[in-house]
């Protein structure tokens, strides 16, 4: 009873972008295939990230839809601290030690300043908590949908990482 929903493609990419606010492309030009595709759902509730790259089409999604929508901090996308807002090139050779420090350890490690993989399924898990027993739509990012798959398919991260998350294609989950 979960439709997720990746924001629309950054304008920018290779960048660091867990909170950090980057323009993306409009989404006003996937309308109508977004609300053809969502009306086969009987959809009750619109939550989405605080972020800007989701609010916006989460507002719009309201509005064509009639329904209340619930801005969430719970559905952020993973804060990755101190690297946000840089090129993940730029990490990479710039902050090469701790880089590799947390790529070879990314599912307990916290970037420098971020939170770590555990943290971001407890925040999402708790927010699952409170839904509820309806269709709902979920404006989010890669790392919270990750975070569903991993807690209501029973996948495990591998698993998780491995699935590509398109923007803009509504998934049941």
């Amino acid at each position: 009873m979960i439709i997720v929903l990746r924001h629309p493609r950054p304008l920018q990419l290779g960048l660091c972008a867990g909170r950090f606010e980057l323009p993306v492309e409009d989404p006003r030009l996937q309308m109508h295939t977004l609300v053809t595709e969502l009306r086969a759902h009987s959809l009750a509730r619109i939550y989405s990230s605080p972020a800007s790259r989701c609010r916006v089409l989460a507002v719009l999604l309201a509005e064509a839809f009639g329904l209340p929508l619930h801005i969430d901090g719970r559905l952020a996308e993973l804060d990755f601290g101190e690297w946000e807002g840089r090129t993940w090139d730029d990490i990479v050779t710039q902050d090469q030690a701790r880089y590799e420090s947390w790529s070879q350890d990314w599912q307990q490690a916290s970037p420098p300043g971020g939170e770590n993989i555990a943290d971001l399924e407890r925040r999402v898990a708790a927010f699952v908590d409170t839904l509820p027993q309806e269709w709902v739509l979920l404006v989010t990012h890669a790392g919270p949908i990750r975070a569903l798959k991993a807690l209501l398919e029973s996948l495990n991260w591998q698993a998780a990482m491995s699935e590509p998350i398109p923007y803009l294609v509504p998934m049941v989950i």
